[in-house]
């Protein structure tokens, strides 16, 4: 960080302006600013020093998108992690670095030291893991404005950065960032910009370091990978814009795929598994836009990848849910459930070595490779795929909604779990074709219709959970009982656990018949159909 001047001016928790310059020996550059100010105002130039800090995000910028930029700042002796709230004045409590004296980032919001950054950083990556997205390496020079007893009352930064990718070695220059950050108790920061920008022409960035060192790395600032994004027209032929989403979704398997085996952020899989989830989903509802021999092969192979990966989701579920599920319980039941839980963690591990191995076989890797080949190689398809997209994901967004409607109708207090089942599938499905193609529509509609389903879909999933989570306890405790390794207190917990999860399922899904009568009522009709 810049080098505090003698008089240990403090800068605000308001937000400096700050402004992009040229390069080095052009018109404008930092050493003709620096001079232009020199002339305009007393000032004290500070050493130079070395500018090293890394951009931390989760995989898919939860912290970015929820507005918050978290920097990790290395020094020559102790590193310091930054928290900034972006479009927020003067923060009511000010925050300090947290600093860290290996300068090893915590893999966890949980991890960090306790304290306002720990609990505003966890509270929007949770439960993911903390990660670099982009590394800024180069010079800081500083120079303080001064008063008429000598005192610093603004401070002006030049920033020269070439911004690396983790892991990379060869980075990209930036242009130079200049930073008018403001010192507590005096407000002469605004007459310094005001000179910047009035007498030097100089115009503030909104884009900041945030933005453009993102780019550089070939990331949108607030952006999630994980979200396809097609750019459909509602003109665009079927066919093309059905190639288009699913090389999207291919994209999204392959940037999650070494992720994957990552045990404790278990998102990793999860995004993996939606983005199967969704190929396989497209090529059933809209397989009359694609050749046949395209559909057939490939849908069977991603049918493949979804059974051999979702033992592991459905364990990783549940053991994150597992707290949730002994709330109230007391710790004598928590010690009494304590192998059961060991049990579960046995089998997650052996689902997720079968995920990567899996992930591994020569299989994947024809599928992978033989997909991607197929989704370039141009192909005349049926008639119906030079009809525009609008007109086909219209009609299929429609049938999937009169299948939701007609399978939630069959539901009551007597249905089996099978059918509540059925139900979830063809509302996942509905989802997934608003999800993927809705942005040919009207925006708002689109936005009510996902509001409108998403209720729905949540209720449905977690009596689905609460049904699969009783039956694997049951299997649980036969397992233990055969194996003589749980005594009676353990097996009278497990089944006190399945009485609790039985219940709550029960209550779910009475509020899965009750979302769906919502979902299904006249006035939603317009949202789902033309008519």
């Amino acid at each position: 960080m810049v080098t505090p001047s003698p008089d240990s001016a403090e800068p605000t928790g308001t937000e400096p302006s700050v402004f992009s310059l040229p390069e080095a020996g052009g018109e404008g550059d930092g050493a003709s600013v620096f001079a232009r100010l020199a002339e305009a105002f007393t000032v004290r130039a500070g050493p130079g020093e070395p500018l090293d800090r890394t951009l931390i995000d989760t995989f898919d910028a939860r912290l970015g998108r929820g507005g918050g930029d978290l920097w990790l700042e290395r020094g020559a002796e102790r590193s310091a992690l930054l928290w900034h709230r972006r479009g927020l004045r003067t923060p009511p409590v000010p925050l300090d670095p947290v600093l860290l004296d290996n300068g090893a980032l915590p893999a966890f919001a949980e991890e960090l030291p306790a304290g306002r950054l720990r609990d505003e950083v966890g509270a929007l990556a949770a439960p993911r893991r903390l990660m670099p997205t982009v590394r800024l390496v180069g010079q800081r020079h500083g120079l303080d404005v001064l008063d008429g007893v000598r005192k610093t009352v603004a401070r002006v930064v030049l920033e020269e950065r070439v911004a690396h990718a983790p892991g990379r070695r060869q980075g990209r220059r930036l242009p130079p960032l200049l930073r008018v950050v403001p010192i507590r108790g005096y407000d002469d920061h605004r007459r310094v910009t005001r000179f910047l920008v009035e007498q030097l022409g100089l115009t503030p960035t909104a884009d900041g370091d945030v933005a453009a060192a993102l780019r550089s790395v070939g990331r949108q600032a607030g952006q999630d990978p994980c979200t396809p994004r097609p750019e459909l027209t509602p003109e665009v032929p079927a066919e093309e814009a059905v190639r288009a989403v699913l090389k999207e979704l291919l994209r999204i398997i392959r940037i999650t795929e070494d992720g994957v085996d990552d045990a404790r952020d278990i998102e990793f899989l999860h995004d993996f598994r939606v983005a199967v989830r969704q190929t396989r989903s497209i090529l059933g509802q809209l397989r009359e836009v694609l050749p046949e021999r395209l559909v057939a092969h490939h849908r069977n192979e991603f049918r493949w990848l979804g059974q051999a990966t979702g033992p592991a989701r459905d364990l990783d579920v549940f053991i994150s849910d597992w707290p949730a599920l002994l709330a109230d319980l007391g710790p004598e039941l928590s010690d009494d459930l304590a192998p059961a839980l060991a049990y579960l963690r046995r089998e997650r591990d052996a689902a997720r070595r079968r995920v990567r191995k899996a992930l591994l076989s020569a299989r994947y890797r024809r599928l992978v490779e033989g997909w991607a080949l197929q989704l370039t190689r141009p192909v005349h398809g049926p008639a119906l795929a030079e009809v525009s997209i609008d007109e086909v994901a219209a009609r299929a967004i429609e049938r999937a909604w009169r299948r939701v409607r007609r399978k939630g109708r069959r539901l009551d207090a007597e249905a089996p779990i099978a059918d509540y089942h059925d139900l979830r599938i063809a509302a996942k499905k509905l989802r997934y074709l608003i999800a993927l193609f809705g942005g040919v529509f009207d925006k708002r509609r689109t936005k009510q219709a996902v509001t409108v389903l998403k209720r729905l879909q949540t209720t449905l999933g977690d009596a689905h959970d609460a049904a699969q989570q009783a039956d694997r306890l049951r299997a649980v405790a036969g397992a233990l009982r055969d194996d003589r390794k749980a005594d009676t207190a353990t097996l009278l917990a497990i089944g006190r656990l399945i009485e609790r999860i039985e219940g709550r399922g029960a209550a779910l899904q009475a509020g899965s018949r009750e979302a769906h009568e919502q979902f299904a009522h006249r006035r939603n009709r317009t949202l789902f159909t033309r008519r």
